[in-house]
């Protein structure tokens, strides 16, 4: 039995690890820069007046 649990768990973590990698990897492509770019060129003072 702890043989079959060492083989699962070596497993099971490189299969989460794959899929968050991927997951990651789908959310870094996607336009996420210039949505955070676009207000604070739009309205810096805006964003310092929140900050304060």
């Amino acid at each position: 039995m702890a043989s079959k649990d060492q083989d699962k768990n070596p497993s099971e973590l490189t299969d989460s690890n794959d899929f968050n990698e991927k997951l990651l990897q789908r959310a870094d492509k996607p336009v996420t820069i210039p949505e955070i770019e676009k207000p604070k060129l739009k309205a810096p003072k805006d964003i310092v007046r929140n900050v304060q």
